[in-house]
């Protein structure tokens, strides 16, 4: 009982981190992350989340090899096992694992709005940074003033 007990444990935050990182996502697609500081501020949310996981993970997998029984409750988290054949603890364990698998199948959902929102912003940044580049002639022209070369403008040929 204590390792079904420690896997579901393991679930429930593995859970809990699916969540915030769906959360992360939905805010991404939505259009609330406006400027671009607020997106990588999601996208390092994110991988911060991915990197609990994988860790979460490994706890499990280890669990996985460390005995027989460890072995068939992994399988079972991992909705493997008919569920009319397992036991009352055995029932919960599955049903937390199919409860991540839900909230990955929205994080599915979701990811296509996001990245697009992300393609958005990032030729919106483009678009400013060729705005920007335009005023090169007037940029060149303040560099020769440094330089000493007064009264040429950048653009005539030398």
């Amino acid at each position: 009982m204590e390792m079904i007990d420690e896997m579901r444990k393991l679930l429930h935050e593995k859970k809990a981190c699916f969540l915030q990182y769906e959360e992360e996502t939905r805010r991404i697609a939505s259009q609330e992350c406006r400027e671009a500081e607020e997106f990588e501020a999601g996208i390092a949310a994110r991988q911060q989340l991915i990197e609990e996981i994988d860790g979460i993970d490994e706890r499990l997998k280890a669990m996985k090899n460390f005995s027989e029984e460890g072995e068939r409750l992994f399988e079972i988290s991992k909705n493997r096992w008919d569920f009319r054949k397992l036991s009352e603890e055995e029932q919960s364990l599955f049903s937390e694992g199919q409860e991540i698998f839900t909230v990955m199948t929205r994080i599915r959902e979701l990811e296509p709005g996001a990245l697009a929102e992300m393609e958005r912003v990032r030729n919106l940044l483009q678009d400013k940074i060729r705005k920007n580049n335009t005023n090169t002639r007037f940029t060149g022209y303040l560099k020769q003033m440094d330089q000493g070369t007064k009264g040429m403008l950048y653009n005539q040929k030398r």
